[in-house]
């Protein structure tokens, strides 16, 4: 008997965990982690439910309370003194999607307003079809608010992870092919996946340009030697250079005395590219700015190579780990070096820090 008593607790203490995570969960989607999956179905729904009423004025009265609060948040949330009516107009005329929300809910709530004027608590005169059209779109209204707090929040980032996840497949699908040998499959990945970037440059990133001339007539002319890439900072505006290799690439040259390694050709090659880049485009930069769509700036722009593969060229040698590090670190103030290994391990930590 006691171990049925045991075996009941257990029982209802998951079904109680089940009902009631579910609904606290529902309060905010964006706190979802992958252990709540088998919550997230029920979750939507307490999100998109209505409690039951008994009168219509109390269903009316609910439907105000609730976009009354939403008004109130997003105001406070956009900085909009909601004692001040230019403020408030000029905010539910904007174009943001808080502004077009607001704007659709004020209007929705003049409507409830109205309708509670009109009928108070005599529904004898109701129009049932002019009612049911009604509630349909007061049902709309809310659900659209309920759904921009969280519930679209919480898809993008879902629809974000598996773009994460594509990105890491990719690496380690390829990083042992063919393909560690094709600058262009990586240059192309990369472009599609400027996210795996950003965690080496420290912000997010704007492309300016696919193989930039710097030297050229315009920004996006052709001749010459070019980068790979020309990114912006959103945070500063200023441009960062980046030049793609390739996994395969090596990193180090042939071996001295004493244990002592040099750059490889590829790789001393890309680090003169990159400068020479750089002299022309701040030697250039009126003229390249003025001929482009972007607005970045050039306050000695940050330059990058993407080469090699370090866990693969150099795991297990002291000498060459020694002379890789001393070679890169010296370089550093004006070429960052990242090997490709240690790219997406940056992004797979990030992401695995944020629980993406």
């Amino acid at each position: 008997m006691k171990n049925s008593d045991a075996d009941f607790s257990d029982i209802f203490e998951d079904v109680f965990e089940k009902v009631f995570g579910a609904a606290r969960l529902s309060k905010d989607l964006t706190k979802a982690k992958s252990a709540d999956s088998d919550k997230i179905g029920d979750a939507i729904l307490y999100k998109l439910s209505y409690d039951s009423v008994d009168k219509i004025s109390e269903c009316v009265a609910n439907f105000q309370d609730e976009i009354r609060d939403y008004l109130l948040v997003s105001f406070e949330r956009n900085n909009v003194d909601k004692s001040k009516k230019d403020e408030v107009v000029d905010f539910v005329s904007g174009d943001s999607q808080d502004s077009k929300n607001a704007r659709i809910a004020m209007d929705t709530l003049r409507e409830l307003v109205t309708f509670d004027e009109e009928y108070g608590d005599d529904y004898h005169y109701l129009d049932h079809d002019e009612f049911c059209a009604s509630l349909l779109s007061w049902v709309t209204t809310l659900n659209r608010i309920r759904a921009t707090g969280d519930l679209i929040p919480m898809v993008t980032r879902a629809v974000y992870q598996d773009k994460v996840r594509d990105a890491i497949n990719v690496w380690f699908d390829n990083k042992d092919t063919k393909n560690s040998d094709s600058e262009d499959f990586w240059q192309k990945e990369l472009s599609q996946n400027l996210e795996v970037l950003e965690r080496i440059i420290g912000s997010k990133v704007l492309l300016v340009s696919e193989q930039p001339n710097f030297g050229g007539q315009d920004i996006d002319g052709k001749g010459g030697k070019i980068p790979d890439f020309a990114l912006e900072s959103v945070s500063t505006n200023n441009l960062v250079i980046v030049e793609i290799k390739k996994p395969g690439a090596k990193l180090l040259g042939r071996k001295y005395r004493g244990g002592v390694y040099g750059f490889s050709a590829d790789l001393s090659g890309a680090i003169s590219q990159v400068l020479v880049q750089r002299n022309q485009i701040m030697n250039s930069f009126y003229e390249k700015k003025y001929t482009s769509n972007s607005s970045f700036e050039v306050h000695k722009p940050k330059c990058i190579v993407i080469t090699g593969n370090s866990e693969k060229e150099l795991k297990g040698d002291t000498d060459k780990c020694r002379s890789f590090e001393l070679l890169r670190n010296t370089v550093e103030p004006d070429v960052v070096i990242k090997t490709f290994d240690e790219l997406y391990a940056n992004y797979i930590s990030f992401n695995e820090a944020n629980e993406i």
